[in-house]
């Protein structure tokens, strides 16, 4: 019994060794045959000498880089528009008017109170002339006669008091005769000395007058002889400056009244097209002014992404929204359609090797139209979107396309940096931990890791300044690897011991 229950187990030892012998060959085979497959499989790259270029792309919208909106000055009528949308205009042009006729009128009126105080002026600067000193001096004469013949007036007039008086004391002495002889009334004595106070109240009066008139007559006579010392000696400098002062106040009203005709023609402040034209004939506007603009982008709405600063990637895709027509409202609006230019956000990262003066490339999508360009401005000013920090870039065109469209969609890739006949490996060969960059090589069948000094990192490769030589052949990451350690279709021996 005991031999017959030993046969099954010897059977099961003589099958289990027979197993491990078989799957020890199979493992040595595997093994042997390893590296011929990983070989096989092994991604490779040959180390060149070429051009590095490192670009920033972004997006945004074609605007004219000098813009005008153009506005009468003051209020008015529109009288006529000399211009239309699309038509290309001279600095100076006559684009439209407004009803002059009230301001020809003040002009008018201004430039004749200039002329008569201008006349004033002349006269008193200079001086008197023998005609006029000829009418000071008859008027002096004029004044010592007045003079004479009011003091014979008052002479006369004492005369005639004087016998007045003489004459009332006669008839009053008279009338109190009579009384008293017994001929008269007291009534007629009353009466006669009556008449005797009230001539002599009468000549007082007209003593006085002609007193008052000799007084008036010295006055006039040495008003003409001041007079005539002034003709004689010249204008003073207070009446030059008087007259003076009063030609700067005409011409003031002048120059006022000319600014408030010129604001009724409108003309080109500079030479462009003409974008819009913003009213019509008849029409009551209000002055605002001429105000010149230029395109800026402003917040994006898309978020940035690509490489990050120094590591020559793509750019942010962040959209632009910078002014269609680059200019504000006017009466008439005017753009530069030869200096155009397009501004596009780009993300924090990328922006920071964004340089003014640096190169581009600006395409039209629409018409597949493409320019050069240069950077012209990075702003300094951040703008978020969406969380993502991004800096408005303008790229001004060198040539702009023919029948380019403001607005229109346009993509713009900034060359950042450029390596000429620099050592080109591809990018993904190069492994970096901070500061250390490596490159595995492959030299006669044998990979070794080779330290690298690397200089730019650009789109279409990484330069590599030391460490490497052109025709070098370098090892690149695997697309695919295998995982676990067991061998080939077996999925390891760990299968066998858990069986």
């Amino acid at each position: 019994m005991s031999r017959l229950r030993a046969r099954p187990v010897l059977w099961i030892n003589l099958g289990l060794a027979l197993t491990l012998v078989v799957a020890g060959t199979i493992a040595l085979v595997a093994l042997r045959s390893a590296p011929q497959a990983a070989a096989a499989t092994t991604r490779t790259a040959t180390v060149r000498t070429g051009t590095v270029t490192a670009t920033v792309t972004g997006s945004g919208n074609v605007a004219s880089a000098s813009a005008v909106a153009v506005n009468f000055p003051s209020g008015g009528t529109v009288r006529s528009i000399a211009v239309k949308a699309g038509q290309k205009v001279r600095k100076g042009q006559l684009l439209a008017t407004l009803d002059d006729t009230s301001a020809g009128e003040a002009l008018k009126s201004a430039k004749a109170q200039l002329a008569s105080a201008q006349a004033q002026y002349d006269q008193t600067a200079a001086g008197a002339t023998s005609q006029q000193r000829g009418k000071d001096t008859l008027a002096v004469q004029a004044a010592s006669q007045s003079v004479s013949s009011a003091s014979a007036g008052v002479t006369a007039a004492k005369r005639q008091r004087s016998l007045d008086a003489t004459a009332g004391a006669t008839a009053v002495a008279a009338a109190k005769a009579a009384l008293k002889a017994g001929k008269g009334t007291q009534a007629q004595v009353d009466q006669a000395v009556q008449q005797q106070q009230q001539t002599a109240l009468k000549d007082d009066q007209a003593v006085t007058q002609a007193e008052q008139q000799v007084d008036q007559a010295r006055n006039q006579l040495s008003q003409q002889e001041l007079t005539q010392q002034q003709d004689a000696a010249g204008a003073t400098p207070a009446q030059l400056a008087q007259a003076r002062a009063a030609v700067r106040s005409a011409q003031v009203q002048v120059d006022q009244a000319q600014q408030t005709l010129d604001a009724t023609t409108l003309t080109a402040p500079s030479a462009g097209t003409v974008i819009a034209v913003n009213g019509v004939v008849g029409q009551t506007v209000s002055g605002g002014g001429t105000s010149s603009t230029s395109s800026s982008g402003s917040s994006g709405s898309g978020s940035g992404s690509g490489g990050t600063s120094g590591t020559g990637g793509t750019g942010g895709t962040g959209s632009s929204s910078s002014s269609a027509s680059s200019s504000s409202t006017g009466f008439i609006s005017l753009a530069d359609l030869g200096a155009l230019e397009v501004t596009s956000s780009i993300g924090e990262a990328d922006a920071a090797d964004v340089k003014v003066g640096q190169t581009a490339t600006v395409t039209l999508p629409a018409s597949g139209d493409r320019a050069t360009g240069k950077v012209t401005a990075v702003a300094l000013q951040s703008t978020t979107s969406n969380n993502v920090v991004q800096y408005p870039v303008t790229v001004t065109l060198d040539d702009p396309p023919a029948g380019v469209r403001l607005g229109a969609s346009a993509t713009v890739s900034i060359t950042t940096g450029q390596a000429d006949s620099a050592l080109v490996v591809t990018s993904s060969a190069v492994t970096s931990v901070g500061q250390r960059h490596t490159v595995t090589v492959l030299r006669d069948g044998q990979q070794s890791v080779v330290p690298v000094q690397v200089g730019l990192v650009g789109d279409n490769g990484t330069q590599i300044v030391s460490g490497l030589s052109a025709g070098d052949t370098v090892v690149l990451p695997s697309s695919s690897t295998t995982t676990g350690g067991g061998f080939p279709g077996f999925g390891g021996v760990g299968g066998l011991g858990g069986r």
